[in-house]
């Protein structure tokens, strides 16, 4: 495929035998396994749709493959955020995750998942309030991601800040 998606609240997903040749924008990209895509490799922020240009050849080089090979907590954004962040983070294989939000005094804030995954890249949304979905106070905040395989075995465990302006 060659051209242009803009979801801009949407899920793209490109599957087995997918190649796109273009500019996403959307919600949140999955790439499958068996999928490829061409990298921009550019950091400035995406044009609007009208200001988008046609699309140059691209190198056969430049082609990668989204696979995901490691556990890797990736980050939120926006840090700093109000009133929600997103937390995205990646698994090899499927297993069970617990991702949880706590305050600089160590006490648990927040659970935003507490079971079985698949492998892949997710990404969970915390929107600033408590267990009993009272919202909390601007500050900083933790946010741990342990990650254990089909055996039970812990495969990754990482801690992260984030800060909370009101």
């Amino acid at each position: 495929m060659l051209g242009t998606i803009i979801a801009a609240e949407a899920t793209v997903e490109l599957g087995r035998n997918s190649r796109f040749k273009g500019a996403i924008c959307a919600a949140t990209v999955v790439v499958k396994s068996g999928a490829v895509f061409l990298r921009h490799g550019c950091s400035t922020p995406l044009p609007a749709a009208q200001e988008i240009p046609d699309l140059e050849d691209i190198d056969a080089d430049e082609v990668v493959t989204s696979a995901v090979t490691d556990y890797e907590l990736i980050g939120n954004y926006p840090n700093p955020f109000n009133p929600s962040t997103e937390i995205k983070f990646a698994m090899p294989e499927a297993g069970r995750v617990k991702l949880q939000i706590y305050s600089v005094t160590g006490q648990l804030v927040q659970t935003l998942a507490d079971g079985e995954m698949p492998s892949g890249r997710h990404t969970l949304t915390w929107s600033s309030r408590d267990q009993s979905d009272a919202v909390v106070a601007s500050g900083a905040y933790f946010y741990q991601l342990v990650a254990q395989k089909p055996s039970g075995e812990t495969a990754f465990t990482e801690t992260r800040k984030m800060t909370l302006v009101k």
